[in-house]
């Protein structure tokens, strides 16, 4: 079972989900639309990054960076993708804040990330600044540094609970918090 909060905590999911649950053809398919379900459902607040829309177009329609080129769109059918999630119930669009650029560079300094964490950290503040404390995510490794963010993978059903109190909706409630310096992986 896919860990989730309580439906009284917003949530994000990051590209790769909304893309697999776009893509029948993916074995990730099933998995990615049962967390587009959380949220239209009503069972999570959903929301969605600038950063996350704008990516999903860049991937999908870029045949060298989607992991396979039949895979790829062109960019009109990109952008009805991401148009249909925008119309997903129950999401919201969130925006960089005016303070998004500083917290993603003090997230950087505090966990020594590196250039090629530019963009998570970026995405990070983004949610951070807007209250958004979970992330669901299939590259959970990119964020792990970051102890404020809860990450779940749905696709290997495991949560590493972040430092910020979350209220969790079924399972994770005896799961301890986690510290600032654990970046460690717990299974369900």
């Amino acid at each position: 079972m896919i860990p989730r909060p309580s439906r009284y905590e917003s949530v994000a999911a990051d590209a790769m989900i909304w893309i697999y649950g776009y893509n029948r053809k993916s074995q990730y398919y099933s998995c990615s639309r049962k967390v587009r379900n959380l949220i239209a459902g009503s069972e999570v607040k959903g929301c969605i990054t600038l950063q996350t829309a704008t990516e999903i177009i860049a991937v999908v329609s870029n045949p060298r960076s989607y992991r396979l080129t039949e895979n790829h769109i062109d960019f009109p059918s990109a952008l009805n993708m991401v148009a249909d999630v925008l119309k997903t119930p129950n999401l919201r669009l969130i925006l960089p804040t005016a303070s998004s650029l500083s917290t993603a560079i003090d997230l950087c300094r505090k966990y020594n990330l590196k250039r090629k964490q530019w963009y998570d950290a970026v995405l990070a503040a983004t949610l951070l600044n807007n209250g958004v404390h979970v992330l669901y995510t299939m590259n959970d490794k990119d964020f792990l540094p970051i102890a404020e963010l809860s990450l779940i993978n749905p696709f290997t059903e495991t949560l590493r609970p972040g430092s910020f109190p979350v209220e969790w909706g079924k399972q994770p409630s005896e799961i301890p918090p986690k510290t600032a310096g654990d970046t460690s992986v717990d299974d369900d």
